[in-house]
């Protein structure tokens, strides 16, 4: 099985100095045995540090890339083993302003792999890289976070990338006065995707900061079953 979108969980967009980054959620139902997957953004280029959620689930960080003075990205994934109502969901890191999330459920992932290598830059360079030269797993995905510091910008997904090339789609995205982030996915088919770089891009201006970070993960493998337990018998 594929690794594929669920449903949107949230976006925020906070501009006061904290410590925590709280996405909510609208009585959201998660599903055991799914993933959530986080973009975390930051202008004072804090380190995401860990990720909770009111059902008790673990997250795990997957690259809280070093960016600019002014620009950090990070993205994390939770496995949900606790299903049910979703409340909240808290992003933990240094204190920081203009701090931005977003999450999304996906299902058929079994494992995280490997960071992702994004860049990041002082200066308002299109397209940004949130994905460098990595393989995606047969059945797996990428995942990428990108954050920005300028006014108001909407993110497009770069083009297709990779062999075979698999294409990339910005899956949720906020913005506003303070900046703004986007979820970045890629899917992989039956094949793994070798030599796969995650871009985004956006209408530049002067000003801008931006950073990337991305991790890829291990989708669920699809295998033959016996479900009588009766192969051993044949022609017995």
């Amino acid at each position: 099985m594929a690794v594929a979108k669920v449903q949107d969980i949230g976006t925020v967009d906070a501009g006061s100095a904290s410590t925590t980054t709280t996405v909510l959620s609208v009585s959201k139902t998660i599903t055991a045995g799914n993933i959530i997957v986080i973009a975390w953004g930051s202008y004072d280029n804090a380190t995401l540090t860990s990720v909770t959620d009111n059902l008790g689930n673990t997250y795990t960080v997957g690259e809280s890339n070093a960016g600019v003075t002014g620009a950090r990205a990070g993205i994390a994934v939770g496995f949900i083993t606790v299903g049910g109502t979703l409340t909240t969901i808290t992003c933990n890191h240094a204190s920081s302003r203009y701090r931005f999330a977003a999450a999304v459920e996906y299902s058929g992932a079994t494992s995280t792999t490997a960071v992702g290598g994004g860049l990041s830059n002082a200066a308002s360079v299109s397209p940004g890289t949130w994905m460098n030269n990595k393989t995606i797993p047969a059945n797996g995905a990428a995942f990428g976070a990108h954050y920005m510091s300028a006014s108001s910008k909407t993110f497009t997904a770069g083009s297709a990338s990779g062999t075979p090339s698999t294409s990339q789609a910005v899956t949720l995205q906020t913005s506003s006065a303070n900046g703004g982030i986007a979820l970045i996915h890629a899917l992989a088919g039956a094949s793994a995707v070798t030599g796969f770089t995650g871009t985004v891009s956006w209408s530049t201006d002067s000003s801008t900061q931006w950073c990337g970070a991305g991790m890829t993960i291990t989708g669920l493998s699809m295998v033959a079953r016996d479900p009588l337990g009766m192969m051993g018998l044949i022609g017995a």
